[in-house]
């Protein structure tokens, strides 16, 4: 299940930093159904590829000795 946690890796939501989710709903002005629908959605397509393409760069790079986007003389 997703979670908005992964949605934004770097920022933790308030309840994570032991806040109830009621108090971060008012906080950032949305309905706890609006919040609970939004954190058992499926990902979208978008957001798999995004996922996905940094790992995939990482194997080309490494696939390619390093050198892929390095230029030539």
């Amino acid at each position: 299940m997703p979670s908005a946690q992964k949605a934004y890796p770097d920022r933790p939501g308030l309840t994570e930093l032991g806040y109830s989710e009621r108090y971060e709903c008012q906080v950032i002005g949305l309905n706890r159904s609006t919040l609970r629908r939004y954190l058992g959605r499926r990902p979208s397509n978008q957001e798999v590829r995004k996922t996905l393409l940094p790992e995939t760069i990482g194997r080309i790079h490494e696939a390619s000795r390093a050198t892929y986007g390095v230029r030539r003389r």
